[in-house]
């Protein structure tokens, strides 16, 4: 097979792939159309299908005026931000400013951001949108296209949440972030032990929620851990679980500055599987996101080797 039938094999099985998602969303070629008859040449290069797709579902497929206009303010921002090559400069300076990263994939082949607020030493309500920004490019980036795969959970693990987290700011940031500019990428939500004390902060934002949102998330205790580990088994594998629980339990131990998260260790892990000591807890990610990185269909992401690695 010539190279120009390879090419022309693999755009068949992307149209197909995309014709199968936008079915399974609900979403005809004609509502796609009418999008982008209001969008510009430009925009339309910089915009794929799958991307007019998310929009036209975040306004539930009834106003394409409305989709093609929340697109357009996303096509701008990447215009302004560039966020595909941002990068968070404090964790460049020190990896111990945030502890927020991509660690493992669900069973679905969703790629999972893990946190914890008792790790991160940075408050800077910049410095965490940059980060967060970059965490989710990172998500992206490490979606397998061909599975169709469109969105990532989020472990929140909220030990150490204290006075200084209680800013609405960060929370507003992200609610406006995601639904603005991220709209249909998150699957699931797990908030792990949330105190009394997120209670108040939880009323001020509850209301910007999208219902649709909230429907995604539930709330875990550490304390009931056949809960947790039912809740984490109807998502992952077992050995992905068990390394979520032991992780989140090491935090309880460990504290701001003790423990940090290293994108060049992990990109050196990827490449060079042999030199990881998986005794004990492998902090960095789950056992089997090493291979499931090397095994996406366009590679390795460049981001993560690139970007992270300075």
């Amino acid at each position: 097979m010539t190279n120009t039938e390879d090419e022309e094999k693999e755009l068949e099985e992307v149209c197909q792939r995309e014709e199968s998602l936008r079915e399974k969303l609900g979403v005809s070629q004609g509502m796609i159309d009418n999008v982008r008859s209001l969008l510009t040449d430009s925009e339309n290069e910089m915009a794929d299908d799958d991307m007019v797709t998310r929009y036209l579902n975040a306004v539930n497929r009834k106003d394409e005026r409305k989709a093609a206009k929340r697109l357009k303010a996303t096509l701008e921002w990447w215009r302004k931000e560039n966020p595909a090559a941002m990068v968070c400069s404090a964790c460049s300076g020190d990896c111990a400013e945030h502890y927020m990263h991509c660690v493992c994939y669900d069973i679905h082949g969703r790629p999972t951001i893990y946190s914890c607020l008792e790790l991160a030493i940075n408050k800077d309500i910049e410095d965490n949108r940059i980060h967060m920004v970059s965490t989710f490019e990172t998500a992206v980036s490490l979606m397998d296209a061909s599975k169709g795969i469109i969105s990532w959970n989020w472990v929140l693990d909220m030990h150490g949440f204290g006075i200084v987290d209680c800013d609405p700011r960060l929370a507003k940031i992200f609610l406006q972030i995601a639904a603005d500019h991220y709209p249909e990428r998150l699957a699931d939500f797990f908030i792990v032990d949330a105190p009394r004390l997120f209670s108040s902060l939880w009323s001020a934002i509850s209301r910007f929620v999208d219902p649709k949102t909230k429907k995604k998330i539930q709330f875990l205790k550490t304390k009931d851990t056949e809960k947790l580990r039912a809740s984490f088994g109807n998502h992952f594998d077992d050995d992905t679980v068990e390394w979520l629980v032991n992780e989140i339990q090491e935090n309880r131990i460990k504290k701001k500055g003790e423990k940090s998260y290293n994108y060049k260790e992990l990109a050196n892990a990827v490449t060079n599987p042999d030199n990881v000591d998986w005794d004990g807890h492998y902090h960095l990610c789950s056992p089997n996101f090493l291979d499931d990185v090397r095994n996406l269909p366009n590679g390795i992401p460049e981001r993560l080797y690139k970007f992270h690695s300075q």
